[in-house]
């Protein structure tokens, strides 16, 4: 009874996530945020985490087989990132400078305020 409970919570996250794309349009995948109000229902402590772990437990102890699709989908497509290596590369780096530069700010605000 209880993985179904946490499959139904998981479940309803990811639909929720769906519905609310559907119906603003905005431009962010449904499972980002259907896994965005699961983060704010187990940080608020409005989800117990007991409800969800007899699901996700078992996922995150074989997250690794679920990264084969994603490497062979890049094995199979190496010649289109070759012709865009340049173009990754510095995507890449301008999004980390940008992010270290921006968790820096934040940091220097926060130490400010206490």
């Amino acid at each position: 009874m209880h993985f179904i409970r946490a499959a139904l919570v998981l479940l309803a996250c990811l639909y929720v996530g769906k519905g609310l794309v559907a119906l603003t349009h905005i431009p962010i995948p449904g499972s980002i945020l259907g896994m965005l109000l699961l983060f704010v229902l187990l940080s608020s402590g409005r989800l117990p985490p007991a409800w969800v772990s007899p699901v996700t437990i078992p996922l995150i102890r074989h997250m690794t087989l679920l990264f084969i699709p994603a490497g062979v989908g890049l094995m199979d497509h190496l010649g289109l990132l070759g012709s865009h290596v340049l173009v990754l590369v510095g995507a890449t780096l301008l999004s980390t400078w940008a992010l270290i530069l921006l968790v820096g700010w934040f940091h220097q605000k926060r130490q400010a305020h206490d």
